[in-house]
């Protein structure tokens, strides 16, 4: 056995013959622990001879009274804590109410922000007004355009590289205003369609709108 377990066998005991025989043979060749046991025989004689102490009637009625005033006492600690736990919570709480402020501020300003640069957007650029054009000028939405042209002895339009350009009204006395329609070839000479179109083939009225079907463009406009 090791001297550990001896030594609480021994403490637990009153006198050797109780000691299990394993201690017995322990303490045959072991030194330290024949010390121990002479150490505790001399300790329980010291108590033997001290005089009783006899307890007040009303011990037990006070042990029960310290017992409840403790647990009360620690039951207060519980619910008002010291002022150190009370000045952390504090600190606590403030620092909370700044951050939440600081973000409030940072996410009213970012939705100004927002505010402004759509405001700005919606704004038309100077580049997109149209000025008035001159005289003999051609304005920006009448640039050149591609148009489908119609050739002689095929059934469908085809769009070719041809440009519509637009010349000033004084170069040309039967030059009509320009409108919206196809250019198509009929002998040798330009015409212009109005829009009315049946899939890719052009419909040919005598009068649509009380406007003439086809109207005679002189060549030299392309």
């Amino acid at each position: 056995m090791r001297c550990q377990n001896v030594r609480e066998i021994l403490s637990e005991v009153d006198h050797l013959e109780l000691a299990p025989p394993t201690v017995a043979a322990h303490l045959l060749q072991c030194l330290s622990c024949r010390g121990y046991l002479d150490e505790m025989a001399k300790l329980q004689a010291l108590l033997r001879n001290q005089k009783r102490v006899a307890a007040p009637p009303d011990f037990d009625e006070r042990l029960r009274q310290r017992l409840n005033q403790r647990t009360a006492h620690r039951s207060f600690r519980l619910l008002f804590p010291t002022p150190a736990l009370i000045g952390a919570a504090a600190v606590v709480i403030i620092l909370l109410a700044i951050a939440g402020v600081q973000r409030f501020v940072l996410e009213e300003s970012g939705k100004a922000k927002l505010g402004e640069s759509a405001a700005v957007t919606d704004q038309p650029q100077p580049s997109a007004i149209n000025s008035p054009s001159k005289p003999g000028e051609a304005r920006p939405d009448e640039q050149e355009l591609p148009v489908p042209v119609a050739q002689p002895g095929k059934d469908r339009l085809s769009v070719s590289g041809t440009k519509a350009q637009l010349v000033p009204g004084s170069s040309n006395r039967f030059l009509s205003p320009p409108v919206p329609g196809a250019v198509v070839l009929i002998n040798e000479r330009y015409v212009t369609v109005p829009t009315y179109i049946l899939g890719a083939q052009p419909i040919l009225a005598d009068e649509i709108g009380k406007q003439p079907a086809v109207r005679v463009v002189d060549r030299n406009v392309f």
